[in-house]
């Protein structure tokens, strides 16, 4: 894995070497798992989640997109893990924290033992290897003579110099002694990792059984307390909602304040509110001594509320949107207020259920279930058709909505907005279809001859051809 990490990502970008990760990581899990433990069940959707969002790393090119995608695929590597090692992810919180925690201990100080320990059996198995092995370490003990002796021959011999010269400014073998210290870094860091969390596979069973639950360490009545003030103060501001956010234009004019800004005002902190309550319930109904009738109307109370508040944050977002046009933060924040809303009946079915400590499985369902959507979506070409429909098509715009292209945040959307510009700048008007073949001809300028198939991407591709077709005569003359 050392080896393989250090040529799959030294100098290259985020492409198929992500997926090619994945697979040597997750082949080697199966091949080290506990048999009569592992739950097979819950390894083959870790496994299988992992490597699609490894393989999304190879489509998207966004570095958003790509951030979380890479992270996913990190995530659900070590939920395989933790299957491979017997764990069900179905588990109660703290059994699937208390495991969680072993293993990154286990990545980060388990490794040095592992290694002393497979000393013998790794000798065993390079004289078992003979001659191929002999020959290696024949090798080995070759290099210091040979870098002695060489030296020695190019002292005495400058047409030998010359040819060792020669030798050594190969580039890539100068290019290999640059990237050395990166080379082993990766190696070594891969390596140690996971050994340390393949060594959690089979070690797991001497540390014995998980708890089951968390110590109820809540009393119910001071629970429904504290939910029925929140819930006092949340409806407060839902009224003020219905009245002015949910009560049309005039109501807002009548304010002195524009739509627009009055949609921009606040949109992040409700976002936080809902994440917020999210944390509180889940913490709370994992921590009660006991769950009465009291606790449960308040905390579904709380959660009607809470989905009050995030239809009003997704208006508030629809209307700054529809004035100022389309951006990658602003549609994933539309993709966070999609979770946030699947999470909140979650909860809701977690409380009635009484299943709060199972709930995790279908709140990571539904994170990439939102992350799936994101990447189909393709939010570098979404964002740019949609900016340049609304400069072809501004009948439907509000009032005070700007209507200009702003090209300048077309060029920071990258590699995946391309084929919209070249597709779609024809129909634009003269200022605006001029500036975007300018945008094209600097990512003709720009773009990169020589990539490793690692960094092979989709997107990254298709723009790649496109840069291409726009770099030869009579671009757009179509």
């Amino acid at each position: 894995m050392g080896l393989l990490a250090q040529y799959l990502f030294v100098r290259e970008r985020a492409g198929l070497n992500m997926p090619v990760a994945a697979i040597a990581f997750l082949v080697a899990g199966w091949l080290v798992r506990d048999g009569a433990n592992s739950t097979r069940a819950w390894r083959l959707a870790a496994a299988s989640s992992s490597l699609a969002f490894a393989a999304l790393c190879a489509i998207r090119t966004e570095a958003a997109v790509v951030f979380f995608d890479a992270a996913a695929a990190f995530l659900f590597a070590g939920a395989f893990v933790l299957a491979c090692a017997g764990t069900s992810l179905a588990a109660p919180v703290i059994a699937l924290v208390d495991d969680a925690m072993a293993m990154v201990g286990a990545a980060f100080v388990r490794p040095f033992g592992v290694w002393v320990a497979a000393l013998p059996a790794a000798r065993g198995s390079l004289v078992r290897a003979s001659p191929v092995a002999g020959y290696a370490a024949g090798g080995l003990i070759a290099v210091p003579f040979l870098v002695v002796f060489g030296a020695l021959f190019a002292a005495a011999d400058a047409v030998f110099e010359r040819s060792l010269r020669d030798l050594l400014e190969l580039a890539w073998l100068r290019d290999l002694m640059r990237d050395a210290p990166a080379r082993t870094t990766i190696a070594f860091l891969a390596a140690w990792v996971t050994t340390g969390a393949f060594a959690q596979i089979t070690w797991r069973a001497s540390r014995g059984p998980a708890r089951a639950r968390v110590p109820g360490v809540l009393p119910s009545d001071a629970a429904f307390a504290a939910l029925a003030l929140i819930d006092a103060l949340f409806v407060g501001f839902v009224a003020l909602q219905i009245a002015y956010l949910f009560g049309g234009r005039d109501t807002i004019d009548a304010a002195g304040v524009t739509y627009s800004a009055y949609g921009r005002r606040g949109f992040f902190e409700l976002v936080v509110v809902s994440a917020i309550v999210a944390v509180l319930l889940f913490a709370c109904d994992i921590l009660l001594r006991s769950r009465g009738r009291a606790y449960a109307a308040a905390a579904l109370t709380l959660l009607v509320l809470t989905a009050a508040v995030v239809v009003s944050a997704g208006y508030r977002m629809a209307l700054y949107q529809q004035a100022y046009g389309w951006s990658e933060l602003r549609l994933y924040t539309f993709a966070g207020i999609g979770f946030i809303a699947c999470a909140l009946v979650i909860l809701g079915w977690a409380v009635l259920a009484r299943r709060m400590e199972r709930a995790l499985p279908a709140l990571v369902a539904a994170a990439a279930a939102a992350a799936l959507a994101v990447n189909a979506i393709a939010p570098a070409d979404f964002v740019a058709r949609r900016n340049i429909e609304r400069v072809l098509h501004p009948a439907s715009l509000p009032e005070d909505a700007s209507r200009g292209l702003d090209v300048g945040y077309l060029v920071t959307l990258g590699e995946g907005a391309i084929p919209a510009l070249f597709e779609l700048a024809p129909e634009l008007p003269s200022p605006e279809r001029s500036a975007v073949l300018e945008v094209l001809r600097a990512a003709t300028l720009r773009s990169e001859t020589t990539v490793g198939w690692q960094s092979w991407n989709l997107d990254r591709e298709r723009a790649r051809s496109i840069v291409v077709r726009a770099s030869g005569p009579g671009i757009f003359m179509r």
